[in-house]
């Protein structure tokens, strides 16, 4: 099936296709089923499907570039936030996810989101791009109450 509109896009080179004919460079990796998409701004975000749903992330710090003694008060914001950057949300990264972290210094920090793909089409991509770019945007005033500075945009 193509991802032309009215097409349902149910697996990573229909979304792959998707992405670039809405603009956006993705790349995908047919090895770790995880398709990487270049945002503007050099922010990578990573696509993949897991259980029925299309899982989309975007890593906006670790752990360890945050100042410690602003720890709680990034926290405080990031949950704040997350009613504003909805549908997205902030998450960690932990060792539980990925081995190869060693303490909780390497934490990442992300923004993520899950959408059902039964009748996923290109409107509903578009729109999620979309929702992810203004996230994090959005993400700003939290990196910078973890920062206690102004931090960069990640996107």
């Amino acid at each position: 099936m193509t991802s032309e509109m009215g097409s349902t896009m149910d697996n990573l080179a229909e979304i792959q296709n998707g992405l670039e004919d809405l603009g956006f460079v993705a790349k995908y990796n047919i090895a770790d089923g995880i398709i990487v998409v270049s945002l503007d701004g050099g922010t990578p975000a990573a696509l993949m499907i897991e259980g029925g749903h299309l899982s989309i992330t975007a890593q906006v710090c670790t752990l360890g570039e945050l100042r410690e003694d602003n720890l709680a008060v990034f926290a405080m914001a990031a949950l704040d936030a997350n009613s504003r950057i909805s549908p997205f949300a902030f998450s960690l990264i932990t060792e539980r996810d990925d081995p190869t972290i060693q303490g909780t210094s390497q934490y990442v920090v992300t923004l993520v989101d899950h959408i059902p793909l039964g009748d996923f089409e290109k409107p509903e991509l578009e729109s999620a791009m979309q929702s992810l770019i203004t996230a994090l945007v959005g993400s700003r005033e939290v990196l910078e109450a973890g920062c206690g500075e102004t931090a960069k945009t990640p996107a």
